[in-house]
């Protein structure tokens, strides 16, 4: 019997790669392969082995797997009954090499309190739906894998001796989370943390690959996302919410982002 898979394909500025569901009838063995992005497993049913190299580590039912780019693996299925994996490719684009990730962190539920809301959502994921109802998820993967992100980010902050550095982003961070509504300017995050804006936006630059304004966008986008879908919220609401001028510059703001309107999102 062939395997069945449904898949889609992201190239978003979301940091999404793929997001896929695969069936494996009894007994199925999968290739060894490798690719430039990160990637979850979650084993939905069933259970097997996920296969690192020359190492095995063993996937129960609900267990979820990190993957690392350019890593050769694969997923073995146990003899006895057919098993449901879903998996996400995403890119992490705050990486400044890759991290080294020893067997202990294999299994992300060992180490991530959020492991349980990722695995959640990538198992709701098996529900039968079509195709495009996959790519109608790029939004809510993105958000689903942020904490594995901020995980790995501190993660490498440690490993690359940029405790100071990560600090700092992390409160700017911070700062614009509290100040969605407004607009607020470099100079004012420096000011609140007794930094000149020069230094404070060069440290930020040197670490996350953007500018301040290009992130403070970048959350007031994953807030939007969110409004848009799962309240009444109309685009004027939004708009204010997060400190747009008018309703015009955040409809512009949004599809230069996501490459859909406000409310094409909202109707999907």
């Amino acid at each position: 019997m062939k395997e069945m898979r449904d898949q889609a394909d992201f190239s978003l500025e979301v940091r999404v790669e793929q997001l896929g569901r695969l069936y494996c009838p009894a007994g199925w063995v999968g290739e060894m392969h490798s690719h430039a992005f990160w990637e979850l497993i979650c084993v939905v049913e069933g259970e097997g082995c996920v296969q690192y190299g020359q190492t095995q580590l063993a996937a129960p039912e609900g267990g979820l797997f990190l993957i690392r780019p350019y890593e050769r693996h694969a997923f073995l299925l146990h003899e006895g009954r057919p098993a449901r994996i879903v998996y996400l490719g995403f890119r992490y684009s705050r990486n400044y090499r890759l991290w080294k990730c020893s067997d202990a962190y294999r299994d992300v539920r060992t180490y991530l309190p959020e492991a349980e809301q990722i695995a959640g959502f990538l198992a709701g994921l098996c529900e039968k739906s079509e195709k495009i109802a996959l790519e109608l998820r790029a939004f809510e993967a993105m958000q689903a894998v942020m904490p594995l992100l901020r995980w790995l980010d501190e993660r490498n902050a440690v490993e690359a001796g940029h405790n100071h550095s990560g600090l700092l982003c992390r409160k700017v961070e911070k700062y614009l989370r509290e100040n969605l509504d407004k607009n607020v300017t470099v100079q004012e995050i420096a000011a609140s943390l007794y930094l000149s804006p020069h230094y404070l936006g060069s440290v930020f630059h040197q670490r996350t690959k953007m500018t301040i304004k290009q992130y403070q966008m970048r959350l007031k986008m994953e807030a939007a996302i969110t409004m848009m879908r799962d309240s009444e919220l109309s685009v004027g609401d939004v708009s204010s919410r997060l400190g747009f001028v008018t309703p015009q510059y955040f409809s512009k703001s949004f599809k230069d982002y996501f490459g859909i309107t406000p409310m094409e999102a909202k109707k999907r």
